[in-house]
């Protein structure tokens, strides 16, 4: 029989795939090509989307995709996937229009599914269900969102050129509910799905549930799934909002779902089985509690374990949060080898379009139910870390591009929707930034702002702004001079870390660093120029009885810092504000201070003065623990 060897032939190749990376590489490689060693290629609107399908597929280790100015031929939006048993790329090369990279599966956010950006000037064509009318893109997204059956949208702008089509959100729809790629019957295994949505199912449907036995529904076809059982035929059915009645071919385990507006044929075929969608009976849940024996669900392994009995192996499927389906060998399998073996298996949960083009004055992108917020009391595990270590800020010098991956730019609304920096801040989580509380003097209202991450020149922003939930200023600020100049912003979608964007750490008590530190930011580099690139400058502490004695007519507080050189000429200035003082603690990256006021700029024996962080710590935990 050769069944059993797909079976044989994946399980060996996770036992490579398990060896992607020793380390999580979030880096994408622009104009680089790793040629050759494809398992799969899909669509995807951009590298970092392409990199979310790698992470989640269960072969792919690193991949190559064709970005939206690739040329060649008609592959835009290529996503290839791809895989070796070395875990390498068999070779590289230089190509333009191309972005390669690796998965995240090594990486802390490697379970993630969530995308909140758009994509301007991108079309997701194809498998609508829905349309309305609403007044912006992030109006339609959302509509995308709010409706449990939308998984991607396309919407028609103000300036698409057949003005009937403007301001039209599209809604779409892919498979969402985890099912076998491949069915065959096989001697001795057993097959079946996680559990874990179990717990809520319904306990009864308001609809009689009845299926047709040996009765055919031809014509009127959507589309056809992989299915084990008529049940699970009807489940696909279900969930799927453009199906209403279908027809499940049980010799094939094939599922063809369909839609008629008019009447329906109904015809007698063996083996066929047909019914009804429940879409509209009770609550939908997608379990599926049924085992089946002597059904292999072959590929997708994600990996294997030896175990004595089916039950055992539902079970850790079950309590593994990737794993989806599985098929477990008995101790009488033929081949003794995968006696007792367990594959737990996954396939992509992320939505993946069918097809992607470019369509002037459309915006696509995807819903944002795996993006709500899980309320931080909890700060990154993993934070501080930079992937490149290269060295105005007055006096400083051009940063790299991912030097400090977590400063923003916080942009304000200058009059008539233009929008332009104004000060610097940190990112803590994807979903809080930390900055000083007199950038929002007289402009705190959230609609007036707008956030970039992952930018390095004011001149080039590649990527969309986020837009800003709330603003949380300390209540004891009234004044840079007085302190408590620190605030919180709170975005209203989450921050995919990469190379370029992540979080910076906290200090505590028991961090220890040397007295060099640095700042950067976008603000002024001499009298009447503001930087485009970001700038950066190492920056001595000066211990806070010594900068008293340089600011005799303030008062420098305990939540205060300085720092600075004696002679000036190296200075944070007007633009760099809320933008961070970092410190390096062994190979991590700690914020210290925030930039707050001084007197002038870089000038002799007046440093520049920080908020103190540390002293903020429980204000700063305690804020974004509420989830307000």
């Amino acid at each position: 029989m050769k069944t059993p060897l797909l079976l044989l032939c994946i399980a060996s190749l996770w036992a490579a795939s398990v060896q992607i990376t020793e380390g999580c590489v979030r880096d994408l490689q622009m104009g680089t090509d790793f040629p050759g060693d494809d398992v799969a290629n899909v669509f995807a609107p951009d590298a970092e989307y392409c990199q979310l399908i790698c992470t989640q597929h269960h072969l792919c280790q690193f991949f190559t995709f064709l970005t939206k100015d690739w040329r060649s031929d008609n592959r835009v939006f290529y996503c290839y996937l791809k895989h070796t048993t070395s875990g390498k790329p068999s070779s590289t090369r230089s190509l333009a229009a191309v972005v390669s990279g690796y998965s995240l599966k090594s990486c802390e956010e490697a379970s993630s599914t969530c995308s909140p950006r758009v994509f301007m000037g991108v079309d997701f064509p194809g498998v609508d269900y829905k349309f309305l009318y609403t007044d912006s893109h992030s109006d339609c997204q959302t509509a995308c969102t709010t409706d449990p059956d939308c998984q991607f949208f396309t919407y028609l702008t103000d300036t698409f050129d057949n003005p009937e089509y403007r301001q039209k959100c599209h809604l779409k729809y892919t498979k969402n509910v985890p099912s076998p790629p491949t069915i065959n019957n096989l001697q001795n295994v057993v097959s079946g799905f996680s559990q874990r949505g179990c717990s809520a199912k319904a306990s009864s449907t308001r609809c009689s549930s009845k299926i047709l036995e040996g009765t055919e529904f031809p014509g009127n076809d959507i589309i056809h799934h992989p299915a084990p059982s008529a049940e699970f035929c009807r489940l696909l059915c279900t969930f799927d909002p453009r199906c209403t009645f279908f027809s499940f071919f049980s010799k094939k385990f094939e599922c063809w779902l369909k839609h008629s507006d008019g009447g329906r044929v109904v015809k007698s075929s063996s083996a066929v089985f047909s019914g009804n969608s429940l879409r509209f009976c009770g609550t939908r849940n997608a379990c599926t509690e049924t085992v089946y024996e002597n059904l292999d669900f072959p590929g997708y392994d994600r990996r294997y374990l030896l175990l004595d009995d089916p039950e055992t192996c539902q079970e850790a499927c079950t309590a593994d949060p990737e794993c989806q389906f599985y098929t477990y060998c008995r101790s009488s399998f033929f081949d003794p080898q995968h006696q007792r073996r367990c594959y737990l298996k996954q396939e992509v949960k992320t939505p993946v379009p069918p097809n992607i083009t470019i369509l002037r004055s459309a915006v696509s992108g995807f819903h944002q139910r795996d993006c709500e917020e899980r309320c931080a009391d909890e700060l990154p595990a993993e934070c501080g870390k930079v992937s490149l270590f290269r060295s105005r800020v007055i006096g400083g010098q051009a940063a790299a591009a991912t030097r400090w991956p977590w400063q923003v730019s916080l942009h304000r609304n200058k009059g008539t929707d233009w929008f332009s920096h104004d000060c610097g801040g940190s990112i803590l989580n994807p979903r809080w930034v930390v900055t000083a509380a007199h950038c929002f003097t007289g402009n705190s209202n959230p609609a007036l702002w707008k956030v970039y991450a992952g930018i390095l020149k004011q001149s080039q922003l590649n990527t969309p702004p986020y837009e800003l939930e709330k603003i949380i200023m300390h209540p004891d600020f009234v004044d840079v001079v007085t302190g408590n100049d620190i605030a919180l912003v709170k975005l209203k979608s989450p921050i995919l870390y990469n190379d370029r964007q992540g979080p910076i750490c906290l200090p505590d008590s028991e961090t220890a660093w040397d007295d060099q530190c640095w700042v950067s930011g976008w603000g002024k580099v001499s009298k009447l120029q503001y930087a485009d690139q970001l700038q950066e400058a190492p920056m001595p502490l000066i211990r806070l009885e010594d900068c008293r004695a340089l600011y005799s007519d303030y008062t420098i507080l305990n939540s205060m810092l300085c720092a600075g050189r004696p002679e000036g000429g190296i200075d944070a200035c007007e633009g760099d504000s809320g933008g961070p003082l970092m410190c390096q603690s062994k190979d991590s990256w700690y914020l210290k201070g925030i930039t707050s006021w001084g007197e002038g700029c870089a000038l002799p024996n007046k440093p520049g003065v920080y908020t103190n962080v540390i002293n903020y710590i429980s204000w700063i935990k305690s804020s974004i623990a509420q989830c307000a």
